[in-house]
């Protein structure tokens, strides 16, 4: 069971009722755009170790190490 001090409930409640609807907007654009950065970079950093691990074979299977 949580217990939460009445101090905090307040402070909780205060701090919602200062979210504006403009706020909350601004808030989810911030994210949506984070979120499409991050999965912009992990597309990114995918293909240069596709082609990292690509070479290294080749590397590999050209030197006879394979």
């Amino acid at each position: 069971m949580i217990v939460i001090s009445r101090d905090v409930e307040k402070l909780v409640h205060e701090g919602i009722e200062k979210v504006t609807p403009q706020r909350w907007a601004d808030i989810v654009r911030h994210i949506e755009k984070e979120l499409g950065d991050a999965w912009k970079n992990e597309g990114i950093l995918e293909e240069c170790m596709e082609q990292m691990f690509s070479h290294a074979s080749l590397d590999l299977v050209v030197n006879g190490d394979l």
